[in-house]
């Protein structure tokens, strides 16, 4: 299909992607960078892809043509739904706080850390949001008295048990 002509075609990207040309898996970039050579020419739709971003690019190539495109990437976008058995909490995350329970929209893929506040009690979670799916995160009764039960403990606390656990052993 893309074969067989007298075209070249150099694909730079942000960070290092997989590239597809009409669907279809053409290669990986080494270095944010890879060329084709001997392409055909046409029009083509040239699609780069990570496991958080992507970025497209339409060129067309004419016989001998030599051209080199920039792919920019942006983030695919994930979202939260964010539940409560127990009442009104609040989410921080990627530096905007929601009143919850609600749906949280539009965030870009990728690990976060989100901070849940109800009432007196706050604590941050390490998350990852897929590209186009949505997390579902839950506020109970039960994992609010983990989080109390956890940030009981000091860090004077935690150097007891380990200096008392050493001197046991």
């Amino acid at each position: 299909m893309l074969t067989g002509g007298n075209c070249y075609l150099g694909i730079s990207t942000s960070e290092d992607s997989d590239i597809y040309i009409e669907g279809k898996k053409a290669g990986t970039t080494n270095d944010e960078f890879i060329a084709f050579k001997r392409m055909k020419a046409g029009s083509y739709t040239v699609e780069a892809l990570t496991k958080y971003k992507k970025g497209t690019a339409t060129i067309g190539l004419k016989d001998r043509d030599v051209k080199r495109i920039k792919i920019k990437m942006e983030s695919m976008n994930s979202g939260i739904r964010a539940l409560s058995d127990i009442g009104e909490y609040k989410i921080t995350v990627c530096d905007k706080t929601y009143d919850c329970p609600a749906f949280i929209n539009a965030l870009p893929s990728g690990k976060h850390t989100m901070k849940v506040t109800y009432k007196d009690v706050e604590y941050e979670k390490d998350i990852e949001l897929l590209p186009g799916t949505e997390l579902d995160y839950d506020l109970t009764k039960e994992e609010l008295e983990i989080q109390q039960q956890t940030s009981l403990i000091t860090e004077d606390d935690i150097e007891a048990l380990l200096e008392e656990k050493l001197i046991d052993e």
